[in-house]
C-alpha cells in the first residue's frame, strides 16, 4: 500500500492519511462481524440489507467521493476500478482495497489549500460541500460504520459463545479427543499446567504435548462448576472450576482460558490449568 504523497495542503495529507487508516480499520472489523455470527439487525436502511451489501456501499462510497472531488477541482479522473458486485465483494475486498487506497494517494497532492474551501458544490445527495467538508465526510464515513459493526458484536452474549466453545472443547478432551482444543487455539497461543514443567509457546508446541495424550483420557463425566466471562474488547477471559470422575477416581481443577477475537471467530491465546487440592469432609 503506497504511502500517501506529500501535499501542498498538509490538512489534505492528514485526511487522506486518516482515511486509509479508518478504511483499512473498517474492512478488519468487517470480516471480525462475518466471522462472529451476530446478525445484522432488521432494518430500513438498504445499505445494512446484508454484509456484502454494507461492504460494497462503503467501498464504493470511498471511490465516489474521490471521483467527485476531481470532477469539481476539474483534475483528471483518479482513473478508480467500480466496486465489485455483492457476489465477489468478500473475495476480492483485500485487492480492491489496496487499489483503492492507492489511487486516494496522489489526486489531491497539488491542490493548494484555498481550494479546499473557497467555493462550495452541491453533492449527489443535493448538499452543498466545499472540498476540505467532503474530505472530512470521506473520513469519518468508514469509521462511522466501523462504529456500528462493534457496538453490535459488544452487544453480543459473549458469555453464552466462549462457555459452548470450552464445553464442547472439553467434551472431546473427555474422550481423548484433544483436537477440540487445538482447533480453537491462535497460533500465538501459550500455555501452562502443571506437567510439562514449563509454559508452552505457540500451537506447535501445544499441539506436541496434546497429540502425546491423545487418547489416554478418559472421562465418565465432568462438571464445569461457575464458569464466568469477562470482556474487554476483542479480549474475553473465561474462569471456572472443573471436576472430573473417571471410575472411582476425581480431578478437581482451576482454569483461567483468555479468548481473543480474530477473523476466524474467538481463539484462545491463553491458558493455565492449576490443580486443585481434593478436600473430603
Amino acid at each position: 500500500m503506497r504511502e500517501p504523497n506529500e501535499h501542498q495542503y498538509r490538512g489534505a495529507r492528514a485526511l487522506v492519511s486518516l482515511h486509509q487508516e479508518y478504511l483499512s480499520e473498517f474492512l478488519e472489523t468487517w470480516r471480525l462481524f462475518r466471522s462472529s455470527g451476530v446478525a445484522l439487525p432488521q432494518t430500513s436502511d438498504p445499505d445494512y440489507a446484508s454484509l456484502d451489501v454494507l461492504l460494497k456501499h462503503v467501498l464504493g462510497c470511498a471511490r465516489s467521493y474521490m471521483v467527485w472531488m476531481c470532477e469539481k477541482l476539474e483534475l483528471p479522473d483518479p482513473d478508480i476500478t467500480p466496486v465489485p458486485d455483492e457476489a465477489m465483494i468478500e473475495a476480492e475486498s483485500a485487492g480492491y482495497l489496496e487499489h483503492l487506497l492507492n489511487k486516494w494517494s496522489t489526486p489531491l497532492a497539488g491542490v493548494p489549500e484555498e481550494a479546499f474551501s473557497n467555493r462550495t458544490f452541491q453533492s449527489r445527495w443535493k448538499v452543498d460541500y466545499c472540498i476540505d467538508a467532503m474530505l472530512e465526510h470521506a473520513v469519518v464515513h468508514p469509521k462511522r460504520h466501523t462504529f456500528q459493526l462493534r457496538t453490535l458484536m459488544n452487544g453480543e452474549d459473549v458469555s453464552k459463545t466462549i462457555i459452548a466453545m470450552e464445553r464442547k472443547a472439553l467434551d472431546r478432551w473427555g474422550k481423548g479427543d484433544p483436537s477440540g482444543f487445538l482447533e480453537i487455539s491462535a497460533p500465538d497461543v501459550v500455555y501452562f499446567d502443571p506437567f510439562p514443567g514449563r509454559r508452552l509457546d505457540g500451537a506447535e508446541s501445544l499441539t506436541r504435548y496434546y497429540e502425546s495424550l491423545r487418547g489416554k483420557v478418559h472421562i465418565d463425566r465432568y462438571e464445569l462448576i461457575n464458569p464466568k466471562v469477562q470482556l474487554a474488547g476483542d479480549i474475553a477471559v473465561l474462569t471456572f472450576n472443573y471436576v472430573s470422575y473417571a471410575g472411582e477416581a476425581e480431578s478437581r481443577w482451576n482454569c483461567t482460558e483468555v479468548y481473543r477475537r480474530t477473523a476466524d471467530g474467538w481463539r484462545i491465546i491463553q491458558t493455565h490449568w492449576s490443580l486443585r487440592p481434593l478436600v473430603r469432609i
